[in-house]
């Protein structure tokens, strides 16, 4: 079965490659390539099994991420935004974090809400203004990459 993400070595065109040196070409795709996509992956919080993964592969072969591992490492937030998300839209009491915590987990799980346990499930509000905040947040990102 193919993996639903896939990830390669990121490398230079052939045109840049020709107009360096065999050092200088070793020196560029193993340090400063590198350094930037860790950088940059880091900052996404990304584990950093991808990218190793991503550098121990040729440019023109494919690492598939399965559905488990992805869904394990990239399903959910930034935990920073995490953070963000439930101080804007969290005004549950201690308890009713806990409850509905425990709740969505046995949604996650594919498993039904009884109905006393529905009554009790009160983050709708909560998941409403978490997803009007992402809308906006990609409204903002496209307007910024759009110009």
């Amino acid at each position: 079965m193919r993996g639903i993400l896939g990830i390669h070595r990121p490398y230079l065109s052939n045109a840049d490659l020709k107009a360096l040196s065999a050092n200088e070409a070793m020196e560029f795709s193993s340090t400063k390539i590198r350094t930037v996509v860790e950088t940059y992956l880091r900052e996404m919080s990304v584990p950093s099994k991808y990218a190793d993964r991503m550098f121990s592969i040729s440019g023109d072969q494919m690492y598939w991420i399965n559905e488990a591992d992805f869904e394990a490492d990239f399903s959910g937030n930034i935990p920073e935004l995490e953070d963000w998300l439930n101080a804007k839209c969290n005004e549950r009491t201690d308890e009713e974090k806990r409850v509905d915590d425990m709740l969505h987990e046995k949604i996650k799980r594919g498993e039904g809400l009884t109905p006393e346990e529905q009554s009790h499930f009160s983050s709708t509000l909560r998941i409403k203004c978490e997803d009007d905040l992402r809308d906006n947040m990609r409204e903002e990102a496209w307007k910024a990459y759009r110009g």
